[in-house]
Formats: structure tokens, sequence, C-alpha cells
């Protein structure tokens, strides 16, 4: 495969120009998470997902556990593999789509959080990124039937069930206990928003095809 660098990240496939745009969306979460660490410094009690504190209407948890972080060793990691994410797979989704990924890994983890047999605090981002991986391996594996989206897929799926099994991270230490079924939730929910845009896209194709063969 032949690359060309440019300010817009052009590179050719196969002799044919792909555009890639700067994944903007992906580095404002980063920066985001941050500036958090930095101005709230690490585990900001205000800002935590805290299971006691949202009954009490502290809604805006839901959102900003997942940009905070417990240590430096957990910020980075969750950063630089968001900023790897994003690069990969943020143009590969609309901008609406893109959002609505990491929205609904948000989602499926602060389910779990709620009535899961969860932990009554947490924070970090590793559980969107799984959200984002998943997503972004299927519509790779649609766009080109790519083998390594399988399997690196399935070393996700597998690296994530052994850390459920054992209750802790396989690579990673950090201040706060790892939550792999977190992890778990995040990566099914990219699964399954996927799913749901494929059946919408194979309807709208099966619908097209009726039309175009009515008298």
């Amino acid at each position: 495969m032949a690359s060309k660098t440019s300010n817009n990240h052009n590179i050719e496939l196969n002799g044919h120009p792909i555009h890639r745009s700067a994944p903007w969306l992906t580095l404002t979460m980063s920066a985001l998470a941050l500036l958090l660490y930095l101005g709230a410094g690490p585990a900001a009690p205000a800002l935590i997902f805290d299971r006691v504190a949202v009954t009490h209407g502290q809604w805006w948890r839901l959102v900003t556990g997942h940009l905070i972080h417990c240590d430096l060793s957990h910020l980075g990691w969750d950063v630089a593999g968001l900023l790897i994410l994003g690069w990969l797979f943020e143009d590969r989704f609309s901008r609406a789509r893109f959002l609505t990924v990491m929205a609904s890994g948000m989602l499926a983890v602060n389910a779990w959080l709620w009535w899961g047999q969860a932990p009554l605090r947490y924070c970090g981002l590793s559980g969107l990124l799984n959200t984002l991986l998943a997503a972004g391996l299927i519509q790779q594996w649609r766009n080109s039937r790519s083998g390594l989206a399988v399997a690196v897929g399935f070393a996700a799926s597998l690296k994530i069930a052994l850390e459920c099994l054992h209750d802790q991270a396989l690579f990673t230490a950090t201040a706060w206990p790892s939550v792999p079924q977190a992890h778990a939730a995040g990566l099914w929910a990219g699964i399954v928003i996927s799913l749901v845009w494929w059946n919408q896209l194979l309807f709208s194709t099966f619908r097209e095809k009726v039309d175009n063969y009515r008298p």
C-alpha cells in the first residue's frame, strides 16, 4: 500500500486516493479528559460516577464519570487508546453516528453500573473505548471483509472474557481496581448499535429492490 502525507491525511489504497480528515471529536474528548484531570485532579469527588450521588440528583456524573480518571496511568492508557481508535475509526462514521456510538457506550456502561453487580463508584473512558472498538471493527469488516478486523475483535473479546473471569485487568494496573464488566458492557453496546444500523441498511436496500420491481 502506497501512501502520501498531507495536512488532510490523504492516503492511497490500491492506487485510489482516500481522504482522511483529522479526528476532531476524538481530539475534543481527549482534551476534555486531560483538562478535567489537570483542573479537578485524580478521581475528582464531584465528577466521578457515584450511584448514591446520582440518586440525589447529581445527573452530570453519568457523563463526567467517563471523562474523569483515578491516576495518571489510568488517564494515559485511556487517552492513548482513544486517540488510536479515533484516528483509525472516527472517519468511518458521520459525526452524528460517531457521537451515537459513544453515547450508546455511555448508556450501556451506566446501565450496568446502575443495575448490575457494580461498584458504587466508577470513572474512566475504557468502557466507551470498547464500544468504539467494536463498532469500528464491524464497520471495517463491512467495508473490506478484513480478516484482521475479525482477528482483532476475537482477541479483544477473549481479553475481556478473561478479565471478567478473574475480575482484574490483564495488562494495566491503576489506583482503582479495574472494572472489566464495564468493558464488556461497552463492547456489547458497539455490537448492538452496529447490528441496528446494519439491519436498517438491509431493510432500506430490500425496500428499494421491491420498489424497483413494481410494475
